[in-house]
């Protein structure tokens, strides 16, 4: 990363309700499993999971995707060499695009409802 000093940083966390879904809906399940087959040794449906497997579904789904996704966010940066973004978890380090790369710049207002609709305004 560049020694450079940051002009502008902004910080974005992924506050999406509905995207909450699909992540803790697995979790309940298998949580649910977990306790009933792991915990308290009653098999649960009429063909159970294997111990081992369920517990790799507990920590998979019921641990690491509801942290990811509390711990998910974008980080951008403004220097004076150029643009940088980091993406965490995901990217390791920041990433740069060089002010040179960037060949045209304009403000765009967009709404979240309808994404597909873009007014460029001068």
């Amino acid at each position: 990363m560049s020694d450079e000093p940051v002009i502008y940083e902004e910080k974005q966390r992924l506050n999406i309700g509905l995207l909450w879904l699909p992540v803790l809906t697995p979790a309940v399940m298998v949580w649910y499993s977990f306790y009933w087959q792991i915990l308290r040794g009653r098999p649960v449906g009429s063909r159970p999971a294997p111990d081992a497997i369920l517990i790799i579904l507990f920590v998979v789904f019921g641990f690491l995707f509801p942290y990811l996704m509390l711990k998910t966010r974008l980080i951008l940066q403004v220097r004076p060499d150029g643009f940088y973004f980091r993406y965490l978890p995901f990217h390791l380090r920041y990433h740069k695009i060089s002010w040179l790369e960037i060949t045209d710049v304009r403000p765009v207002e967009f709404s979240p409802l309808l994404p597909h609709i873009r007014i460029y305004t001068k």
